[in-house]
């Protein structure tokens, strides 16, 4: 007797590997809704972003160059998760422009590079 379009030997191997109770196999039935969601959520999760609070809520890596007295951020230079890509930011921003003021890398609160070096 079959029940829908599978047999019942493919019901019964369903059973015994763990299936689904009614006895459809959801091996590969579930992937293409798998597939979808991951592709939505990568859509959503930014590598790089340019507002300051959106890198700290999602804890990114900031580069930024303060003003002349060293008491605000004049401009984000890159906010991303890649802290290779900060540090050569970092590093390209210091070599085209050895005097500026102040740079940091930042993560959060915590500066973990800074220049000039104190």
């Amino acid at each position: 007797m079959q029940r829908g379009f599978l047999s019942e030997q493919a019901i019964s191997r369903g059973r015994r590997r763990g299936g689904a109770q009614d006895g459809a196999s959801t091996r590969g039935h579930c992937l293409p809704l798998i597939r979808e969601l991951v592709a939505r959520d990568q859509r959503l999760v930014r590598p790089t972003t340019n507002n300051p609070l959106y890198a700290d809520d999602r804890n990114f890596h900031k580069v930024e160059s303060w003003t002349k007295d060293g008491t605000k951020v004049d401009r984000l230079l890159y906010a991303g998760n890649n802290l290779e890509k900060a540090r050569d930011v970092f590093a390209n921003a210091i070599k085209h422009r050895p005097r500026i003021s102040r740079l940091t890398i930042r993560q959060r609160t915590r500066a973990l590079f800074q220049w000039p070096e104190e």
